[in-house]
């Protein structure tokens, strides 16, 4: 029952009015009865509208989507484009859905609708569509094949719950690490100037690398630029860096996920040639975080996520590490010696966060703590 036909009823009784004289008993009935049957009608139609559940949808990996709740857009899969998330277009040669350009990454749209059993006919029938964007005739209205969106990325499912607070937080780069490298040797910085140049400004490194008096100017202009660095430093400043860990079996009895073992390091500068060795950083505490704790519905979901159609898990998750700079350990002295081509440098782990996929924004599966 549609509230148009409603307004096709009051057009209609415009029109018999038209015919009868305004004077005529029959005339008069027959405009009671219709006037009533029609707001019978409208109170019933509005009635039902506000009767009716919106629809929601339980996804492969038991995600629930509802008509009327936000979802927000993620990274796109394509080149430039979105593979999965598209647009319902109309020209006068043409008409269908097209990919849509990368420019809606981390936009929160209403759910207007949910469809199933081959949207429009382009859909196959397997495949449920959310619709999505903003309400009225002329706002943005987007199409989402929303468990293929879910296996890549293209929508969000859930972020950190601390996705805030990490946003202060910096990345662990090429010259903090150079600058850890410098404060942890205890040796003077001028010995790390020509390292510090090659690496962070190689274009004036080429330039005078030829001229012995300008690169010795060079090197007092690095060294007096790191001094400034590591006087701005302080140990309780927390980095992160990314690293890619395995997950094994779930544990049911203590609810965790087991971690894989971690490397003995991981590499943050390249090795250059001589005087320039690759710098490791070394997690002191790695040792001590072998498993995360995570519900049952997230563990469940994360492994549908990633079985294919083969009955495959790929259990490879990617982590975010959380850390401070710390003293070089006295056990580090014999196992990890430097040398012309290796470097190491520490750091203590603080937590770590576990993601779905390797951009580490979102699809957050949990975290472990080593703070006490």
């Amino acid at each position: 029952m549609r509230l148009i036909g409603g307004i096709n009823s009051i057009s209609y009784i415009c029109t018999v009015n038209k015919l009868y004289p305004k004077n005529s008993k029959t005339n008069y009935n027959f405009m009671k009865k219709l006037v009533l049957s029609v707001c019978f009608l409208i109170t019933l139609t509005c009635t039902y509208a506000q009767k009716t559940e919106p629809k929601s949808y339980v996804a492969f990996d038991n995600s629930t989507f509802r008509q009327g709740d936000s979802l927000y857009v993620g990274y796109n899969v394509g080149y430039q484009k979105f593979d999965y998330i598209k647009e319902y277009y109309i020209n006068q040669y043409d008409k269908g859905f097209r990919k849509i350009p990368a420019n809606v990454v981390g936009k929160k749209f209403k759910i207007l609708d949910i469809y199933t059993g081959g949207y429009l006919n382009s859909y196959d029938t397997s495949t449920v569509v959310l619709k999505i964007g903003e309400k009225g005739l002329l706002g943005l209205k987007l199409f989402v094949d929303i468990n293929n969106a879910i296996r890549t990325g293209e929508v969000i499912i859930n972020l950190s719950p601390q996705w805030r607070t990490n946003m202060s937080i910096q990345q662990f780069s090429d010259s903090i690490a150079l600058l850890y490298k410098v404060k942890q040797s205890q040796q003077a910085p001028s010995n790390y100037a020509l390292e510090y140049l090659r690496r962070l400004n190689e274009k004036n490194y080429d330039k005078y690398r030829e001229d012995e008096f300008e690169l010795e100017n060079q090197k007092q202009i690095t060294t007096n630029k790191i001094n400034e660095n590591i006087a701005k430093m302080s140990d309780t400043t927390m980095y992160y860096t990314d690293i890619e860990l395995t997950l094994d079996n779930y544990d049911f009895e203590t609810m965790s996920f087991p971690i894989g073992r971690f490397n003995e390091y991981y590499k943050i500068n390249k090795y250059l040639g001589e005087n320039f060795p690759e710098t490791n950083l070394v997690f002191i505490n790695q040792n001590n975080l072998t498993k995360f704790a995570v519900d049952k519905f997230t563990a469940n979901s994360f492994i549908k996520r990633r079985k294919d159609r083969y009955g495959n898990i790929d259990r490879t998750v990617f982590a975010r590490v959380y850390f401070k700079s710390t003293k070089v350990p006295a056990i580090a002295k014999s196992t990890y010696i430097n040398s012309a081509y290796s470097y190491y440098i520490f750091g203590t782990i603080c937590r770590v966060e576990f993601f779905d996929f390797k951009n580490r924004a979102y699809n957050y599966i949990g975290q472990i703590s080593a703070e006490k």
